[in-house]
């Protein structure tokens, strides 16, 4: 629904334009095939795998040796973006005019862990390199933080500062914006979700859909204690 109403933003706002998506799914993951054949039916855009070669998944149940290689690989490709060219990614983010991140809530990280902070770095690398390039981006729809680490809350602030404009779903997302340094280029606006138009005439009576999400903030006892409340 997020990537779906951004693309009709996109073309609303500028019509006849092409529209490119470029997913936060690797070709690694098993849910990307499945949500890209289901993108690409509801908006017409082509939808690219992730570019970055490194999926948090690496780090899941290695030992030391092997994150740390893990980590290694990951500091490559930062060094790859340093010239702004040859990078992963980088041929489609040169294409475009403009670089507009899907709404949701993806730019955080729970834990102070290194699997962590490359799911955050994995997500944020097309406005990385945009920032690098030279090209413009916006965050659509977007709901921040927390940043469990330094370096994590360094990346995110980066990226933040970058913005052309940072949409966010509430007020605490903007306030994390703000604390990031950003100032006249931040709003508040309603999730972009709302903007999904029904595929078919709905029932009479209207209806109520509810999404059900796991939590991720909090001690183990505190997500326990979030479970049973909203349950």
């Amino acid at each position: 629904a997020l990537a779906v109403t951004a693309v009709a933003a996109v073309r609303a706002r500028w019509p006849g334009c092409e529209v490119r998506v470029l997913s936060m799914l690797p070709a690694s993951s098993a849910l990307a095939d499945g949500a890209h054949r289901e993108l690409e039916a509801s908006t017409g855009c082509s939808v690219a795998y992730n570019p970055l070669p490194i999926d948090s998944r690496d780090f899941k149940g290695m030992g030391a040796i092997s994150s740390t290689w893990a980590l290694v690989r990951a500091c490559a490709c930062w060094l790859r973006v340093l010239p702004g060219s040859g990078a992963p990614g980088a041929s489609e983010v040169e294409w475009a005019d403009i670089v507009v991140a899907v709404g949701g809530h993806y730019l955080f990280t729970v834990t102070n862990s290194i699997r962590s902070s490359v799911r955050l770095f994995r997500v944020v690398w097309p406005l990385i390199l945009a920032r690098r390039i030279g090209r413009p981006y916006i965050l659509f729809s977007q709901s921040l933080g927390p940043f469990s680490s330094p370096g994590s809350m360094l990346l995110a602030r980066q990226v933040l500062r970058g913005a052309k404009m940072v949409f966010a779903r509430e007020e605490v997302s903007a306030n994390v914006a703000r604390a990031a340094g950003l100032t006249e280029n931040v709003a508040v606006m309603p999730d972009s979700a709302f903007g999904l138009e029904a595929s078919q005439n709905p029932r009479s009576g209207g209806l109520l859909a509810i999404t059900l999400r796991e939590p991720i903030h909090g001690s183990r006892l505190q997500l326990a204690a979030t479970r049973r409340r909203y349950l």
